[in-house]
């Protein structure tokens, strides 16, 4: 939560839908609903009488059908602006990319950290990332100097609206 807050205080939006489903890890709710006491995060809720609520039930009854945080997420980006970020790039990539709506994972988000915005450095952004596999979260790359050749000289040097 640090670090998201470091690289995006004030700009950092949370769908109702999706605090529901933090509900369900108490400490990352938790850390969600002491950022948003501090204004970091704000809470948004869909309009169900606007567009963007069609758009978050044709995404659950779709085929696949999508998880209701990207759901919301992604039916809130089309039509109020912003960026998707999530780490499910199965739900969201596709979707993404055909509506030409940006989207940030956790790889780009600690590249930025570390090599523009100089949150963290390469060592601690190391032991922020193995913490996090320690907790068998997944990631999309074993080390942070993965991430950093990734964006560097591997395939996310192309990447431009759709980071990953």
């Amino acid at each position: 939560m640090e670090i998201l807050e470091a690289l995006y205080s004030g700009h950092m939006l949370v769908p109702g839908q999706v605090l529901v489903e933090l509900s369900k890890v108490p400490h990352l709710r938790d850390q969600v609903d002491l950022s948003i006491a501090n204004n970091h995060i704000v809470a948004v809720q869909l309009d169900p009488l606007k567009p963007e609520a069609q758009e978050f039930a044709k995404l659950l009854s779709g085929d696949p059908p999508i998880g209701r945080g990207e759901a919301v997420v992604m039916a809130f980006v089309k039509f109020n602006g912003g960026t998707i970020s999530s780490n499910n790039l199965t739900d969201v990539l596709s979707y993404s990319v055909f509506h030409e709506l940006p989207l940030i994972s956790i790889r780009a988000m600690f590249y930025d950290a570390i090599v523009h915005r100089g949150v963290l450095t390469e060592e601690e952004g190391e032991q922020v990332w193995n913490k996090m596999k320690g907790k068998r979260r997944q990631l999309p790359c074993p080390t942070v100097k993965d991430i950093i050749e990734y964006y560097s000289t591997g395939f996310g040097v192309s990447l431009e609206l759709q980071r990953y």
